[in-house]
């Protein structure tokens, strides 16, 4: 994660945390719910300040409702996330875009490199 975060840093926006804080109340809703939501939610550890996934913030704003095909959208990954993107909350104009070439989606940044192709 830090050297993806190394490489997203340019293109994100500078702050303390990529995550939601949530009320005491909240995090204990948060808490319970990651505890039955665990395979649909992986490996996502919220001890850890850099995590590359906003989950509290997609947990709030989708009152809880976990994502039905078990993938979140970019809106909440952080620049900890192997593929940041300009979808993400946390990211600024410049940083690189989906594109689809053919069946396949590339992660490009403005010099036109492929940083992932999916």
């Amino acid at each position: 994660m830090a050297d993806y975060y190394k490489r997203n840093s340019a293109w994100a926006k500078k702050q303390e945390s990529y995550q939601t804080a949530l009320s005491p109340e909240n995090e204990t809703r948060f808490g319970n719910w990651l505890k039955i939501n665990n395979k649909r939610v992986g490996e996502f550890d919220p001890q850890n300040p850099q995590e590359d996934y906003d989950m509290r913030g997609w947990w709030l704003a989708n009152n809880g409702i976990p994502a039905p095909d078990g993938h979140f959208p970019d809106t909440y990954k952080t620049p900890y996330h192997e593929t940041f993107s300009n979808e993400s909350q946390y990211s600024l104009p410049t940083a690189p875009a989906w594109k689809q070439n053919g069946e396949r989606w590339n992660l490009i940044d403005n010099a036109g490199n492929v940083l992932k192709e999916e």
